[in-house]
């Protein structure tokens, strides 16, 4: 190694090479015989192949058909273009910036079956669409010498599974939610109405079979987002409905409706509190001996009640009942909802003072 080294610095060929001009021959020969190295590759009977990637998208079934299966069926197809060196060269410079657009490919309605099945498109059917189609540069029929022998995919076929559109009708269920905002006294004073209440659906026959419930009913939902009701009054607002997945709905938007009322607050106060479960022999005062009533209804139910909750204690343990105990405020009868919203005691346990009656003798 040390040999080589003194003898590549004592004789220095780079610089005699440079300085006699001899880099010039060096250079041209190197470059013609790349040249010619070129030109055989070029002519080679074998041939080059040049790939180009389709972005693959799935056929428009025609009479009413849509696709329930498409596992086997790539989002990509490798489509290669095989040609001598020479042609393929000029080829590629032309279409240098030429990308290739998605293809879609056609089906006659001659090859679907009324009830449905397995779609399969074959290489050659496909080769025959591409070279019309734009997803190919218009040179590429005389790029190719031997047509469809030269035009190489990388899917021998394209396989689908299909079924006939069906119609069915649905009901509509609310699943949204709703929300009063800042205005807490709020009430739905109706059941929430939908229009139209039943929409149509169009899909596969097994695909609509898995949305029926046991009662052999089919329903679709409403878009779950919560509707902002801030004033009371009826409110007709649209709502979407939800996705369903391989379905066409129509329509795709209904109306929900709501009828809300204001609720308001009215107090008073009650000493009509019955005293139950004491036995004879004992008096009960309460303390305090009256108690604050509060309700919680519509403007409407407020004017239209006479409700009287009843109110009642229940005594029947403060005979040797320990030190600190207290009795209950009970509500004899609950309100109706649609009434009255809610009842309020205050306070809600009362102190007592229990005595003994007095008794008198016989003879007296």
């Amino acid at each position: 190694m040390e040999g080589l080294r003194k003898i590549l610095r004592d004789r220095k060929p780079l610089s005699n090479l440079l300085k006699d001009g001899k880099w010039v021959g060096v250079v041209v020969s190197l470059l013609l015989a790349l040249f010619f190295w070129f030109l055989i590759v070029l002519d080679s009977p074998a041939g080059f192949t040049k790939q180009l990637r389709v972005t693959l998208l799935q056929p428009e079934l025609p009479g009413g058909f849509v696709v329930t299966d498409s596992a086997l069926y790539p989002k990509k197809l490798v489509v290669g273009l095989h040609a001598p060196g020479g042609k393929l060269l000029r080829f590629s410079l032309r279409n240098l910036f030429f990308h290739p657009k998605p293809f879609r490919p056609e089906v006659d309605t001659a090859d679907l079956r009324p009830g449905g099945g397995r779609l399969e498109i074959s290489a050659a059917h496909l080769k025959r669409q591409l070279l019309r189609s734009p997803s190919l540069p218009k040179s590429v029929k005389e790029l190719l010498p031997n047509g469809y022998d030269d035009l190489t995919l990388s899917a021998q076929s394209l396989v689908l599974s299909y079924e006939p559109i069906q119609e069915s009708r649905a009901e509509v269920l609310f699943a949204g939610q709703v929300d009063f905002g800042e205005s807490p006294n709020l009430k739905l004073t109706d059941s929430v109405g939908i229009i139209p209440k039943v929409v149509r659906l169009y899909g596969p026959k097994q695909k609509l079979d898995s949305l029926r419930n046991a009662e052999d009913g089919l329903f679709v939902k409403t878009d779950t987002a919560a509707i902002k009701i801030g004033n009371p009054g009826h409110v007709t607002l649209p709502i979407a409905l939800l996705e369903t997945k391989d379905f066409r709905m129509v329509p795709d938007t209904v109306y929900v409706s709501f009828v809300t009322e204001e609720l308001m607050h009215t107090s008073y106060t009650s000493q009509d509190i019955k005293i139950h479960g004491l036995d004879s022999r004992h008096t009960l005062r309460l303390l305090p001996p009256s108690v604050t009533v509060t309700l919680l209804a519509t403007k409407a139910g407020l004017e239209d009640s006479d409700y009287d909750p009843m109110l009642y204690v229940d005594a029947s343990r403060v005979i040797g009942a320990p030190t600190g105990y207290r009795l209950e405020v009970h509500v004899g009868n609950p309100p109706d909802k649609s009434k009255v919203e809610m009842i309020q005691i205050e306070p809600d346990k009362l102190d007592f003072i229990l005595e003994e009656k007095e008794t008198q003798s016989d003879g007296k």
